[in-house]
């Protein structure tokens, strides 16, 4: 294996791992870093890394996920877990009309860097909007009826550059949950997003072009999205929100005007 193009895939794995937590579309980046790096991808791509992140998101938190997994079996025993799995099941029912739907579309969209750029660039005013939300904590745990609304927000991120954690983070806000717990469930839908997306592509996807190359970009992956929930977790605030949305703003404008 040539040493640069090693350099370039483990680049592209940390750069899709980092930014998969954070509000700033890790589909974008992916997009984005392949068509400098000189890198073919493709959906099949997409799901592969958003796999590792599956991974590293369910060992980070392995522990609340064996709750909601004991209480399906022991509703009773664990009411509030089990809570949690329905709004999770609720929540998740619009990605999945969603993606089954405008499959086609999508896939066409990842060849598409200009229109990345244009979600990205709607990524920096839901980031805005959310700033200004970010206050209004009232709930501790999403009502059903609010789990379908921040479940129709997460559907808007199929598309490469609108970033899934960032209209979802948007949608508890507009359902007025706590931070903290708003940010978990975000996470928890996101692991779920990608379990599925994975899923619903084994049978398009193609193993006989599997290579070491894609092995590294999921071990990097894995650890780099490991980083990224820790980074988040520490520095969520209105002001980063903000820095968040100028950040793909900026991003977007300058990839538009160099493509």
């Amino acid at each position: 294996m040539a040493i640069r193009k090693i350099v370039k895939y483990i680049i592209l794995g940390f750069v899709q791992g980092f930014t998969e937590p954070l509000p700033v579309s890790s589909s974008a980046h992916l997009v984005i870093a392949s068509h400098y790096l000189g890198l073919q991808t493709d959906l099949n791509t997409e799901i592969w890394l958003h796999f590792a992140s599956f991974w590293a998101l369910a060992w980070f938190f392995r522990k609340d996920l064996w709750g909601m997994a004991k209480s399906v079996f022991r509703p009773k025993q664990y009411p509030e877990d089990f809570r949690t799995v329905l709004n999770l099941l609720i929540a998740s029912l619009p990605i999945v009309a969603a993606g089954l739907l405008l499959k086609d579309t999508i896939e066409r969209s990842f060849n598409d860097v200009k229109a990345v750029c244009l979600f990205l660039l709607l990524t920096s005013f839901v980031l805005v909007l959310t700033a200004f939300l970010i206050n209004r904590n009232r709930k501790d745990s999403p009502a059903f009826g609010d789990s379908l609304i921040i479940g129709i927000f997460q559907s808007l991120a199929i598309f490469p550059g609108i970033s899934r954690s960032a209209v979802t983070f948007l949608g508890t806000k507009v359902s007025k949950l706590e931070t903290k717990p708003a940010l978990k469930f975000s996470f928890y839908l996101c692991l779920i997003a990608s379990f599925g997306a994975f899923v619903l592509a084994l049978k398009d996807f193609d193993f006989s072009a599997f290579s070491a190359y894609d092995l590294i970009t999921f071990v990097v992956c894995f650890w780099a999205t490991l980083l990224g929930i820790s980074f988040l977790e520490r520095i969520i605030s209105q002001k980063s929100l903000l820095v968040f949305s100028l950040y793909a703003m900026a991003l977007s404008v300058l990839v538009f005007l160099t493509k």
